[in-house]
């Protein structure tokens, strides 16, 4: 048995080597695949989710996987096809809309699609953080007032959440005319 948490880099290799032995076992690839995104080669990783897709192309974390190590590589659109990917599969996965989220460019219809994202997100997992968050895309997109909003929803689930307290602080009080 190979335990990934004892020496990362071995376990990595180790389950590499018996991947590519056995590329039919998408479980065997997936582990393959976490070993490998532990110990920073995202590249080998990226592709081990991948094949786990092909093999299984119903099974959310593959398409996960794949999507953060894209992201963290830089190639925020396939990142985003992968979240893409895994949200059709599972509408209502948190992790898979924070990706989607995160690989969106910095343009008009990005910026309504990470609004999209981030209010589905507080929805259904409501926190300080998200709503915090939630704030700034309104604040990028110029909407004052619903920044302000998100901010008075982050605080009256924590009365004392500093960044929401600060970024409130800092905003003007009303939308300004056009």
């Amino acid at each position: 048995a190979i335990d990934e948490r004892d020496n990362p880099p071995r376990a990595a290799h180790t389950l590499l080597t018996a991947a590519r032995m056995r590329p039919q076992d998408a479980d065997l690839v997936f582990r393959a695949g976490i070993a490998l995104q532990r110990v920073g080669r995202l590249d080998f990783a990226a592709e081990a989710f991948a094949q786990v897709a092909r093999l299984r192309p119903q099974r959310v974390d593959a398409w996960l996987g794949q999507g953060q190590c894209l992201l963290r590589m830089g190639q925020t659109e396939a990142a985003g096809d992968a979240f893409a990917q895994a949200l059709r599969i599972d509408p209502d996965h948190i992790e898979a809309m924070l990706g989607r989220y995160d690989a969106q460019p910095a343009t008009p219809a990005g910026g309504e699609e990470r609004l999209r994202l981030m209010r589905r997100v507080c929805e259904l997992a409501p926190s300080p953080q998200r709503f915090t968050d939630l704030a700034g895309v309104y604040g990028n997109l110029g909407r004052i007032d619903d920044c302000h909003a998100a901010l008075e929803q982050a605080l009256a689930l924590d009365p004392d959440y500093g960044p929401a307290r600060w970024q409130r602080f800092q905003l003007p009080r009303t939308q300004s005319p056009d």
